[in-house]
């Protein structure tokens, strides 16, 4: 989610004849400053379409997999296309707060070539661990091994650090993620306009509820693990980080798991397709101009 620097961006770019280099400077800092901290509201809605045209998606590929092109079938449902928007949701939003950090940093160390060079192998380093932990292939249910593969690279990773743990808190501010607006920003996804089969509505109310609303508290903590991660230890900091994500990915886990037996007509399976075409699209619009979210399924086939 990388709007609202790219907005900061254009507004020093814009305002660059007009404004004096001070002004355009204090511009271009507030452009690291982390969305999910500052400019929550800015990013909700598109953080919303994202995780319902996810989930809608898994739910469809999940019945299509299930019916086939049957005209009835009994389906064993379960949710685990939850964990996997779950985790997208989640790398989004580490990535975005980290992003944020290491520009801080290099604003505050733009003098010395050597230790931004420095900061750049160690940012590519990180970003790659974060995708490599956020794998849908690390939380399939049954892919202990994965996470077990995980952990113990932590295990065996630097127990030094690349910078001084001084100068990289003095560098770092204390952003306030208010834990009670990010829960909410999951808990309060909803899909309000679904006009048609009214089973087919309940599936896909129920595929976003399958998430996890408490994924993003712990963005509060990816300074702290920065700190470490840069400042003292980097397996401490790997640790750190992967400690709140598993603590939130495990709970995903726990609630994809169940699966329950239910029998879907062919009008429904299209139904929850067509739904999932939708809200991609919707999605795919830029945040700005993106209209609530308003589907309508009411010509696939008759009501349930």
């Amino acid at each position: 989610m990388k709007f609202s620097k790219f907005r900061h961006l254009l507004l020093v770019i814009g305002m660059a004849g007009f404004a004096s280099p001070a002004l355009a400077q204090d511009e271009e800092r507030q452009s690291c400053e982390p969305a999910y901290a500052v400019d929550l509201a800015e990013v909700a809605a598109g953080v919303r379409a994202k995780l319902v045209a996810d989930t809608f998606k898994g739910l469809a590929d999940e019945l299509a997999a299930e019916a086939g092109e049957l005209d009835s079938a009994s389906v064993n449902l379960g949710a685990r296309y939850s964990v996997t928007a779950a985790g997208g949701l989640m790398q989004d939003a580490y990535l975005d707060t980290i992003d944020s950090y290491f520009c801080h940093l290099r604003d505050e160390w733009a003098a010395d070539p050597v230790k931004l060079q420095n900061l750049e192998d160690k940012r590519i380093e990180l970003e790659f661990l974060i995708q490599d932990w956020f794998d849908p292939n690390v939380w399939q249910i049954e892919n202990r091994s994965e996470r077990q593969r995980v952990r113990s690279e932590i295990l065996v990773a630097e127990r030094g650090a690349a910078f001084n743990s001084s100068e990289v808190s003095a560098a770092l501010p204390e952003y306030n993620f208010d834990t009670v607006m990010l829960t909410e920003l999951v808990a309060s996804v909803d899909i309000p306009n679904i006009v048609g089969i009214d089973a087919c509505a309940g599936m896909l109310r129920a595929s976003v509820r399958a998430v996890e609303p408490e994924l993003l508290v712990s963005l509060q903590g990816v300074r702290g693990a920065l700190v470490q991660y840069l400042g003292r230890s980097e397996r401490t900091g790997q640790l750190y980080m992967w400690r709140a994500i598993t603590s939130h990915m495990s709970d995903q886990l726990s609630r994809a798991s169940g699966r329950r037996e239910q029998r879907v007509s062919r009008d429904q399976v299209v139904c929850v397709q067509k739904a999932a075409a939708d809200a991609a699209v919707l999605a795919a619009q830029p945040t700005q101009t993106q209209p609530a979210l308003d589907i309508d399924i009411s010509d696939v086939g008759g009501r349930e």
